[in-house]
């Protein structure tokens, strides 16, 4: 996606990277992991909008299942619309390291761009 904020492609390819997240059947701790990473962003202020998102799953050959891609996507759109979804496995997923490792992610790619000519 050509306007796609390059911080909420980094959290994508993260999850389609990450081995932990199924992608044919979301588990709780997918779900979990979804709402930690974009909640972060919303709480960070990084706009994301679903549709794109949706398109950029669907797109992707990691996010063969449909019913996935929808599930993810409504997810995405309850975040965005303010309905504050819930972490169930709070051990393992919470907003502050999420923002922490998209505060990483921001500040590699702003130096990045400092360093590109």
């Amino acid at each position: 996606m050509k306007n796609m904020n390059p911080i909420v492609e980094k959290v994508l390819n993260f999850l389609t990277s990450s081995s932990s997240v199924n992608k044919t059947s979301l588990h709780i701790n997918d779900r979990d992991q979804i709402i930690s990473l974009f909640r972060a962003l919303k709480e960070l202020g990084i706009t994301f909008n679903s549709n794109e998102i949706k398109e950029w799953l669907s797109n992707s050959d990691s996010w063969p299942d449909v019913g996935v891609i929808n599930q993810f996507s409504k997810i995405i759109k309850e975040i965005n619309d303010g309905i504050r979804k819930k972490i169930k496995n709070k051990r393992f997923y919470s907003i502050d390291s999420s923002k922490n490792l998209i505060m990483r992610w921001k500040n590699e790619l702003e130096k990045k761009k400092k360093d590109t000519p």
